[in-house]
């Protein structure tokens, strides 16, 4: 059994949306809340792979996770970040031969990643960023019934770059390009765009989605910011 992520989804939308992103970023003049980047972020997260088989006959449904998620950004100074994520989820999944469906299974997913990442000032209210990162994923297939159990256990390598930068006095918005590759992706290129509404100088409320080669995340959560 193989899980990859290689179908082509959203990236026409995610493209324009990230597109939009940036000029609304360069382009409102407004005075803002000092962006930080020393937060933590916690809520609700879905994701979905994309399943392949070498047997168009026999396929594995695309797998389709929620759960929770917590991520987190410490400056380090001289421009410098360090982040890092953990999402969890779980769902259900079929084995199929054709239409007929052979096996259900439980599926419990959690992927868990650390970056280090640099930023530069675009004038006041936006700047360019850049991010390395290291990911590790993992996915286990459950029937109890069969006494079957598989776990999928991958490592992959990030690169990202894009803009972040305030797009009205309580809200900001990033966008950003991302390549990823190794043991689940393969040289896989997808799109992120998210927003922050602010309460106040601590609080927010953060969304989050992202859409490449066969990959789909999406987030809302609490930020804190320090």
């Amino acid at each position: 059994m193989s899980v990859s992520s290689k179908s082509v989804v959203s990236k026409s939308v995610l493209s324009k949306s990230a597109l939009a992103a940036a000029l609304c970023l360069l382009a409102v003049p407004a005075p803002a809340q000092e962006r930080s980047h020393t937060y933590l972020d916690a809520g609700y997260v879905a994701q979905k792979l994309k399943s392949a088989g070498s047997n168009p006959l026999l396929r594995l449904d695309d797998i389709d996770v929620d759960g929770a998620y917590a991520a987190g950004s410490v400056e380090l100074g001289s421009q410098l970040f360090l982040t890092g994520s953990l999402h969890k989820g779980s769902g259900d999944n079929r084995l199929r031969a054709g239409q007929d469906v052979l096996a259900e299974f439980d599926v419990d997913a959690q992927q868990a990643g650390i970056g280090l990442g640099y930023y530069r000032a675009l004038g006041e209210r936006a700047e360019w960023t850049a991010e390395v990162g290291y990911q590790n994923t993992r996915i286990e297939f459950e029937n109890r019934a069969l006494r079957f159990s598989e776990k999928i256990d991958g490592n992959d390598y990030r690169v990202s770059l894009g803009l972040r930068g305030d797009l009205a006095p309580n809200l900001e918005g990033w966008a950003r390009v991302n390549y990823i590759d190794g043991d689940v992706y393969e040289r896989e290129f997808s799109g992120t765009v998210g927003a922050l509404l602010k309460f106040n100088a601590m609080w927010g409320l953060s969304a989050e989605a992202s859409a490449g080669a066969g990959n789909q995340r999406y987030l809302v959560g609490v930020r804190a910011s320090f």
